[in-house]
């Protein structure tokens, strides 16, 4: 759930209905996202990647949206051309390897 407010929960809830209903359903709940108007109601993929924040209830996070198909398209390719390198690497190189072509695919 993405929404452009400072709270999924009504200013000064003390309950926070919306967030206990939304974590039930393991669903997170992203807040002050700019945007989100702007986003189609499916066919896309919301990559919410939040900094470790020690005993915090929440953190600050980077989020981006890529239109599902073409996330799927330039992972399949830039799998594909990481695969066909690998192929002399020793096998702990990759799960590196595929986390490189992944962040490449979404950059």
């Amino acid at each position: 759930m993405a929404v452009d407010t400072v709270s999924l929960d009504y200013g000064p809830s003390a309950a926070f209905p919306a967030h206990l209903f939304f974590l039930r359903e393991n669903i997170w709940g992203i807040e002050n996202m700019a945007n989100v108007d702007q986003l189609p109601e499916s066919g896309h993929t919301i990559f919410a990647v939040p900094y470790n924040v020690h005993d915090g209830s929440g953190a600050p996070t980077r989020a981006f949206a890529l239109p599902t198909d073409e996330f799927r398209d330039r992972t399949r390719r830039d799998l594909s051309s990481a695969a066909a390198a690998a192929a002399s690497l020793p096998s702990f190189a990759l799960a590196v390897l595929a986390s490189v072509a992944l962040a490449a695919a979404i950059n």
